[in-house]
């Protein structure tokens, strides 16, 4: 398998310089997308580190155009989700990770067919 860390900003998704840097940085969270670009199926494996056991976290899918296709309300801190790729078009997608309803982490998935 190959894994690819694509960088692109998205504004209306991303977290601020100082959510970027202070709160990520404390709870020591932890997304990857494996495998990216996708084609079927994709796993996401997340850590939200010892912080998330008071909090509310949620893992988002998106689209370019900022619609929410999937939302996971992880029961555990750490853990996989597999998210079937298949029923989605060829494109860009947004993988959010929040905590307390702050962005946290936000990873690209490429999704080829």
């Amino acid at each position: 398998m190959c894994e690819t860390d694509l960088e692109a900003y998205f504004p209306s998704f991303g977290p601020s310089g100082e959510e970027r840097n202070g709160l990520n940085s404390v709870t020591q969270t932890k997304l990857t997308v494996v495998p990216n670009p996708a084609n079927d199926q994709t796993q996401l494996h997340y850590d939200f580190g010892n912080s998330s056991l008071l909090a509310t976290t949620s893992i988002e899918v998106y689209d370019i155009y900022g619609r929410q296709l999937e939302q996971l309300s992880p029961t555990e801190s750490a853990a996989s989700w597999e998210i079937n790729t298949g029923v989605y078009q060829t494109g860009i997608y947004v993988i959010v990770m929040k905590q307390d309803g702050k962005i946290i982490q936000q990873k690209n998935l490429v999704i080829t067919h």
